[in-house]
Order: C-alpha cells, then structure tokens, then sequence
C-alpha cells in the first residue's frame, strides 16, 4: 500500500499488521484498527484521532502533538525522542512505554500507570496536567 491514499476509505476493524504503508495517506479517524509493526515514520499522525488501535512495535513519526490515542496499545513502544504535547493516551495500555522527558497537558486518564517509574523518579517531571489517581 505504499503511497496509496487511503484517506477516504473505512480501514475501521481492519488488520493492517506488518503493512508497508510507507508515504500512504490514512483516515484522521481510525477505531479498531491494528496497526502493529507498521511504519508510520512518513506520516502526519498530529490531530488524529485513534480509538482502540493497536501500535505495538509500530515506528511512529516524531510528532503525534494534539492527537488522541484512547484505548490503544501502545505496550513497548519508545516515545522518548517523541513530541507528544496536549495528547490523549486516556484508556490507553502503556505498558513498558518510554515518554519523553517533558510532556505538557498530556491526559492519562484511566491508564495503569504502573511500571512507568520515570513520571516519579525525575526522567519526566509531572506537570498538573497528569490524573491524581497516579
């Protein structure tokens, strides 16, 4: 599927695992949709709106600022060189996940934060923007 638009197509519920997709254009909206082990480095992923899609072991592009990842998978991956400004992990599975060092107004509400040890131990500072509950 490299360099085919598929913007206007309903990918919804579909297995697109281990898909090259290099230089194709996805929906803004996508909801069940895997996605693991694609590499999605070429694409603008800011503003997206995921729901529930898995992105284990999937290569993201530098910047997913303003983007919504509820409920997706995120297990192992390294956002540590990641953008990830006023993003929505909520629900989102972050087991083994390595953020960034500075993260603003970044939600994560109802994650289990556990493992995570790096937003207490001074890797990331916790700004006011992260749940109580963590």
């Amino acid at each position: 599927m490299t360099n085919r638009d598929l913007s206007h197509h309903n990918l919804n519920g579909q297995d697109l695992s281990a898909t090259i997709l290099k230089g194709a254009k996805i929906p803004r909206l996508l909801n069940n949709v895997d996605l693991s082990y694609c590499d999605l480095t070429q694409m603008n992923l800011e503003r997206c709106d995921f729901i529930n899609v898995k992105l284990i072991g999937a290569k993201l592009p530098r910047s997913l600022k303003f983007s919504a990842l509820v409920g997706c998978d995120l297990s192992g991956l390294d956002l540590t060189n990641s953008e990830v400004d006023d993003c929505d992990f909520s629900e989102a599975k972050l087991t083994g996940v390595k953020f960034p060092k500075i993260m603003r107004d970044v939600k994560l509400s109802g994650c289990d934060l556990t493992g995570l040890h790096q937003l207490h131990h001074g890797r990331c500072r916790p700004l006011p923007c992260f749940p109580q509950q963590y």
